[in-house]
């Protein structure tokens, strides 16, 4: 696995507003969800955006705190 791989989570209400809040220097505005909030991006991204709001025993951020792996062929 590398960090540039993609993923795809499915965000729960309290992900959605962490990710709707979460303009970083590399992007001013996160892209608009889809109405299913099926996220997919990067693994690094990923981490960047929810990793400062994840603790041991807790991540209430994705849908049955499932992270899919995107194989590309």
């Amino acid at each position: 696995m590398n960090i540039n791989d993609q993923v795809q989570v499915t965000l729960t209400d309290d992900g959605v507003r962490v990710y709707e809040n979460s303009g970083t220097r590399l992007r001013l505005t996160p892209p608009t969800l889809p109405e299913d909030r099926i996220l997919k991006t990067e693994l690094w991204d990923l981490m960047h955006v929810f990793g400062p709001h994840i603790c041991m025993g807790s991540s209430p951020f994705f849908v049955h705190n499932e992270v899919t792996i995107i194989e590309e062929i």
